[in-house]
């Protein structure tokens, strides 16, 4: 969807490679905001643990 490629794009850099990985394995077209939000909380939460 075009929300979800913008908000994709609007992200800060340190998301860069999630942000690909996220485009190239899902359909952004299908892709809900609750599984993007899904998505990059599991994200930042592995990260910080890190």
């Amino acid at each position: 969807s075009i929300i979800i490629q913008k908000i994709l794009r609007s992200l800060p850099l340190r998301f860069d490679a999630k942000v690909s990985a996220i485009e190239e394995m899902k359909d952004l077209d299908k892709l809900s905001m609750d599984e993007l939000h899904g998505i990059m909380t599991a994200y930042e939460m592995r990260n910080e643990s890190e």
